[in-house]
């Protein structure tokens, strides 16, 4: 394991976090702490003689996706994928990414394009999470990896599973294996499920619209997942390519349930990018969604608001819909989106 830790004092737990990893090393696991004056420019030199295995970064995500790392004297932003695909070129023994930190996940199953066609598994964050929450989640996730020995997928619900009931909450972290650490063929149903369940845990169906940085990224989003519903193949956001990681066998989209489903879900979606039209058009040509609206009379603003609601709320509808067929199958069901604006936030008209 190579561990990158590109925080300072602003992550009281980062120390934590390192020793423990640290304390996992034994005659079959080896574990190498990167020194601190690694920055981006040594990194892929460093992974070349190390050879890892495990990739762990710890530090701060950016909400689109991005790596906070160190270069040079400075702190840069660096998409997650290219950090990925550089210790994987440096290191083709590379199987496994465990990025420590907020919004480390945001580019979802894309993750996985640079790990191996088989056993690849990709471990991050879909939001922003507690520092202590972040460190222990990854003890436990080691815990039962090295010490138990225990398979990648097995490893992270375990540790989802003490992490929601030691904090009480639903956690941000989220994973994606290669498809060959799926269930055996008479599990196909809850296959199928777990399958459409990563489609949809993407950001697209995780923030509530007050959040989303671009309506146009959005609208997009939406229509990957409508695409990977129709086709059973994902794209990847930035080259357009797909995603065999996260594709699935357009077979499996033929059941006369799943076919049902589907109709159901891309009605939803389109529901959805209607909402997030009407949205736009009342943008007035602006793309973001924080500060429009507020300079308006109370009317308008109560009227504004209410269209950032029914993006939420449509979203919603297709995640429900969802959540049938998972729970039915034995799959956890997906958090519905928190509605951007309350009742009480709206403009008081009498």
């Amino acid at each position: 394991m190579l561990v990158w830790t590109c925080s300072d004092e602003d992550l009281p737990y980062s120390a934590e976090e390192t020793s423990h990893l640290e304390s996992l090393r034994s005659a079959d696991f080896d574990v190498t702490v990167a020194p601190r004056s690694l920055d981006w420019d040594k990194l892929a030199a460093f992974a070349n003689v190390t050879e890892p295995s495990i990739f762990h970064f710890i530090g701060h995500g950016t909400r689109d996706g991005d790596l906070v790392i160190r270069d040079g004297a400075n702190h840069v932003r660096r998409p997650a994928t290219d950090v990925v695909r550089l210790v994987r070129e440096a290191s083709p023994a590379l199987e496994g990414v465990y990025l420590s930190g907020c919004f480390t996940a945001k580019t979802a199953p894309e993750l996985l394009e640079s790990l191996p066609p088989a056993a690849g598994w990709a471990i991050g964050t879909t939001a922003e999470v507690d520092d202590e929450l972040a460190t222990r989640f990854a003890e436990r996730f080691y815990e039962h990896l090295i010490g138990s020995e225990m398979r990648p997928r097995q490893a992270f619900e375990v540790a989802r599973v003490y992490a929601e009931s030691d904090w009480g909450e639903e956690v941000s972290h989220t994973a994606w294996f290669r498809r060959s650490d799926l269930p055996a063929v008479e599990e196909m149903a809850k296959t199928i499920s777990s399958a459409l369940r990563t489609i949809f845990n993407r950001s697209a169906f995780l923030e509530p619209m007050r959040q989303e940085l671009s309506m146009q990224a959005l609208d997009d989003a939406l229509l990957d997942v409508s695409h990977t519903l129709g086709t059973g193949q994902a794209l990847s956001r930035r080259y357009q390519t797909p995603i065999p990681a996260a594709s699935i066998p357009v077979e499996w989209l033929h059941d006369p349930a799943i076919q049902s489903f589907v109709r159901e879900a891309k009605r939803g979606i389109t529901a959805a990018r209607r909402a997030l039209r009407e949205l736009s058009e009342a943008a007035a040509g602006e793309d973001h969604v924080v500060g429009n609206g507020f300079q308006l009379d109370p009317h308008a603003q109560i009227q504004w608001m209410r269209k950032v609601n029914a993006v939420d709320l449509a979203r919603n509808k297709v995640l429900r819909t969802a959540n049938k067929l998972l729970t039915r199958n034995g799959v956890p069901p997906l958090q519905v989106i928190s509605v951007s604006f309350a009742r009480n936030e709206m403009p008081h008209v009498s």
